[in-house]
């Protein structure tokens, strides 16, 4: 294909197949702008696509070579674009294959404005390392967390900036039951587990906020923890005398024996459990009410010396409103 122009020339999506030898895929000449585009142009063994040739090198700028297939019918000694004298070419996003000399060659004072070839040397602004494999170190100049640890990037209200934090933020939710025993908290259920759902925000839980209003500061265990919805241990805080988890009305904070992940949107269960049996710690409850899919306020499955299991087997998922309590995860 050859085109003679001197007005702007467009050429896009041809199929240009079995290129006899010694012929040239697409020539142009004296066109003063070109867009080559979207091209397949099979066979040959000379350039596939060529921009002003002798004697109109000089006439054919603003030229763009961009997104066109190229493989010529053997491994020539040739490159898969030519260009002559022309100012500004632009050349990105080609492919080619069977070309010794690489994708283009300038001739006669040719100068390329943008090649397809990947950029180097070191990144700037938001991006760190190196190219062509830079990393996001920062979002409009504020670093994010370390992606060893869970974190996050806050805006303030304003909008005017950011700060970012390198530990999980506390979240909290209220997972929601019903008062069984019409005291003024959640009972435990002597080697139970009580249970209801939550739908969890996205983060690693290591630590538990909760406040008791029922004290119990003897030797009675108690623990809390979280299931996923096929009965697995997610984490707990194990086994816990009321000497440390309940011995006074107050609000406490204990360490999960491991950290739990907890994936964004995803529901988990909220279970409790003691071989307490009289005179046992109640949690505070929540004055509002809620529908939660899965509850169980009487206590199912079994447990041994007031610690959570690996696993259990919870009920069918029964949507109710229940009232509830707060405590909060960090």
């Amino acid at each position: 294909m050859q085109i003679h122009s001197s007005t702007s020339t467009v050429i896009k999506n041809n199929h240009i197949l079995n290129v006899p030898s010694g012929f040239i895929g697409i020539a142009v000449e004296n066109s003063p702008s070109v867009l080559i585009s979207g091209n397949k142009i099979y066979g040959g063994n000379v350039q596939a696509i060529s921009i002003g040739q002798p004697p109109y090198e000089s006439n054919t700028d603003n030229a763009i070579v961009i997104g066109n297939d190229i493989q010529l019918g053997s491994s020539s000694h040739v490159p898969a674009i030519y260009v002559w004298g022309s100012k500004n070419v632009q050349v990105h996003g080609n492919t080619h294959a069977n070309t010794q000399l690489g994708e283009v060659i300038l001739n006669e004072g040719a100068t390329l404005a943008i090649t397809s070839a990947l950029p180097t040397g070191s990144a700037s602004g938001d991006l760190g390392g190196t190219f062509p494999g830079p990393s996001v170190s920062e979002i409009r100049g504020h670093a994010g967390p370390s992606p060893t640890s869970p974190g996050y990037l806050n805006r303030n209200g304003s909008g005017s900036s950011n700060s970012a934090s390198s530990q999980g933020a506390a979240h909290s939710f209220t997972p929601w039951i019903a008062n069984a025993t019409g005291r003024t908290g959640a009972a435990f259920v002597q080697n139970k587990i009580v249970y209801t759902s939550f739908r969890a925000v996205g983060m690693t839980t290591s630590n538990i906020t909760y406040r008791i209003v029922i004290a119990d500061n003897t030797a009675n265990l108690y623990d809390l923890g979280i299931f996923d919805t096929s009965g697995n241990l997610v984490t707990h805080l194990g086994a816990t005398a009321g000497t440390k988890f309940s011995s006074g009305t107050s609000t406490y904070i204990l360490p999960f024996a491991t950290s739990g992940v907890l994936k964004q949107g995803t529901t988990y269960l909220f279970a409790l459990t003691t071989n307490c049996s009289t005179s046992c710690a109640v949690l505070e409850l929540a004055t509002t009410y809620q529908k939660v899919p899965y509850h169980n306020v009487t206590g199912t499955g079994t447990t041994r010396g007031g610690a959570l299991p690996s696993s259990f087997t919870q009920e069918a998922a029964s949507t109710q409103a229940q009232q509830g309590w707060s405590v909060v995860l960090h």
